[in-house]
């Protein structure tokens, strides 16, 4: 039988995770939630897995092991339900600006590892040309990019840098009536 070792971690209360094998690496093969693995005390034909070392207490996952399993699309995130963004959307004004907003804010939310940050850069800059041409409000922006941002998994810390850098941008190149930038 080949050798293999297995790590176990705790995972955080309120997070869901989804095995997917070779994601994190080449034959990491993680499982999570319904999925199925061999623990220690279980008998087979082959005879009884052992755990290896005197360690008898699953450790709660480590933050930087999180972040990668969060990086490669390991972790479940809850649904956001549409009415959300919509609700945060109309405080912003109505009609057009009401639905970019929108649009915006789920793509953001629903960016996938490694675009995230990228993608919040865009939406901000993209709301920015309407800030610039004053149908929405510069501090409202930020707060509901940054709401998206959260809940798309990125942290505060970056997600205040691409929001500023964004709006700042867009701002720079209002839209015009015909949508188009000056």
């Amino acid at each position: 039988m080949p050798w293999a070792a297995y790590y176990w971690f705790r995972a955080p209360v309120g997070t869901k995770w989804r095995p997917l094998a070779g994601a994190l690496g080449w034959q990491l093969d993680v499982r999570a939630g319904a999925s199925y693995a061999v623990a220690p005390g279980t008998v087979t034909r082959a005879g009884t897995y052992t755990a290896l070392g005197d360690c008898r207490t699953v450790a709660e996952l480590p933050v930087w092991l999180a972040r990668d399993l969060d990086r490669t699309g390991h972790r479940v995130r809850p649904e956001r339900p549409r009415t959300a963004l919509a609700w945060r959307s109309r405080r912003m004004g109505i009609g057009y600006a009401a639905a970019a907003v929108e649009a915006e804010l789920r793509t953001v939310a629903e960016a996938q590892p490694g675009t995230r940050n990228a993608t919040l850069n865009r939406a901000s800059f993209n709301l920015g040309t309407l800030c610039a041409a004053s149908r929405l409000d510069r501090g409202q922006l930020v707060d509901v990019l940054l709401d998206a941002a959260r809940h798309g998994g990125l942290s505060d810390r970056e997600a205040a840098a691409a929001i500023r850098s964004g709006l700042t941008a867009g701002e720079r190149n209002p839209r015009t009536h015909t949508g188009a930038a000056a």
